[in-house]
């Protein structure tokens, strides 16, 4: 409920940021449950994965937290377990 307070906020202030760019975003992507294809928008390409950009925006960051928060659960079960 909260989270769907500031997501009309956050609308509000992104419309009056980028005007019609966001209107058209708006209307191709779901607001808050995501779709399992891809979107499609006026005048936009296909998106292709870029390993170069993978690197550049540290995403291999979110991944290595997301696995070091794995192994440290595991110990922790691993430590009750006795």
């Amino acid at each position: 409920m909260v989270y769907s307070v500031v997501m009309r906020r956050e609308e509000g202030e992104l419309l009056g940021h980028h005007g019609a760019a966001f209107q058209a975003y708006a209307a191709a992507v779901p607001l808050f449950l995501p779709r399992m294809t891809a979107g499609r928008m006026k005048g936009s390409s296909a998106g292709q994965f870029s390993l170069a950009q993978y690197k550049k925006n540290h995403e291999y960051q979110a991944a290595l937290g997301y696995l070091l928060l794995l192994i440290a659960l595991l110990i922790l079960w691993r430590l009750r377990l006795r």
